[in-house]
């Protein structure tokens, strides 16, 4: 009687408290990427400047211009690329974990016949 109720919570167990679990904390791991990265942030900020770094004019004069203008479009595509990377690179690693999450979700169920499999495999090349 208590193996019988032992195998009955084992399935239970198996099959309907670890898969809600898990997808919980699948969840929160996305969760945690998406804000590790900013994506968000980022991408409300993506033309701006790289560490609001640029040059302010000071004098008047045509080469004082280009110079500020120089220096504070170089600023923006600095921080245009940088940003864009990190969101590519955060992007990818969302969509790395969503496969590898799905992939060990379809694994765990296929975990009990993978195991019995491997066993009477076993048994069946000792026997040959």
């Amino acid at each position: 009687m208590a193996t019988a109720l032992l195998v009955r919570d084992f399935f239970i167990w198996m099959y309907f408290d670890a898969p809600v679990a898990y997808t919980r904390i699948w969840g929160n791991i996305l969760w945690f990427l998406y804000h590790f990265f900013s994506i968000k942030l980022l991408t409300l900020t993506l033309f701006s400047k790289w560490k609001q770094l640029g040059e302010v004019r000071k004098e008047r004069g045509f080469d004082e211009w280009m110079a500020v203008f120089a220096v504070n479009t170089l600023m923006h595509i600095v921080g245009f690329f940088i940003r864009s990377f990190t969101i590519i690179v955060g992007l990818g690693s969302i969509a790395l974990a969503v496969m590898l999450g799905g992939a060990f979700f379809v694994l765990w169920f296929l975990l009990p016949l993978v195991i019995i499999s491997a066993f009477v495999l076993g048994v069946a090349l000792l026997i040959i």
